[in-house]
């Protein structure tokens, strides 16, 4: 039996009844809120983190999950650990604007995003064969190929975690790699610093907490506990308020 130790954020238990409503993250899950596009676009959320809102979040989710246990198996260590991880990254996402380190911060979007998509497929796809793989050394498939496998378990059907991927991607990836965006919210009136915009940045936080939220979520369900998994979704939605 694998104990979760390290405090982190919450989960909750994914199945169709629940997913049916899905309205967030383009309809992938309830949890997530009404997107949104990117930041380079002006449209207004329906529901925005600041700063805040994402510290109540770690703290709160930090307490539901602490010492949660799991059936220990590599299949399970692996999925609960790249769970975590994406979790981690949503604290450092936190830790970095707190500090107003924003570039750093939307760095961490994609890791974030990755190590959410990897946990999930090795809890819900992944065979023998390819835990021993990644045991030893070896990468699991392309990111393209996880999000086919995942969508075909439940509560992932609708295939918007695909439609999320195809739509961030190519951002995701100028946040991470050094791209125009990073470039040009330095550049100011001939000067170079960081200028990043407040509404960046709280969509930048809004979407790791619901991405932390969801990596949650499927620890949960490792453990088989949708007690949890509904505790979790009342403290997602404390920690979230309707943009004025």
């Amino acid at each position: 039996m694998g104990v979760f130790k390290p405090r982190c954020s919450p989960c909750i238990r994914i199945t169709n009844s629940w997913c049916a409503p899905l309205r967030g993250w383009d309809g992938y899950t309830s949890l997530v809120p009404r997107y949104v596009s990117p930041p380079h676009n002006k449209s207004v959320m329906v529901i925005r983190l600041n700063i805040l809102e994402s510290q109540k979040w770690i703290e709160l989710s930090s307490l539901a999950i602490d010492g949660v246990d799991f059936p220990s198996s590599d299949r399970a260590n692996i999925s609960v650990s790249l769970l975590h991880l994406s979790m981690e990254h949503q604290r450092g996402i936190h830790t970095l604007v707190d500090k107003r380190i924003d570039g750093s911060a939307f760095a961490l979007l994609r890791p974030q995003f990755e190590a959410y998509v990897r946990g999930l497929w090795f809890s819900r796809c992944s065979n023998d064969t390819d835990v021993s793989k990644f045991i030893s050394g070896k990468e699991p498939p392309r990111i393209n190929q996880l999000i086919d496998n995942i969508e075909k378990t439940d509560g992932y059907k609708h295939g918007a975690l695909g439609q999320k991927k195809l739509k961030l991607w190519t951002y995701l990836n100028d946040l991470t790699h050094g791209g125009f965006f990073q470039v040009a919210s330095r550049n100011s009136d001939g000067e170079i610093h960081g200028r990043y915009k407040n509404e960046h940045v709280d969509w930048l936080l809004t979407e790791s907490v619901s991405m932390s939220a969801l990596a949650s979520i499927e620890i949960a369900k490792v453990a088989n506990n949708p007690s949890l998994s509904k505790e979790l979704v009342n403290l997602f939605d404390q920690c979230c308020s309707p943009s004025p």
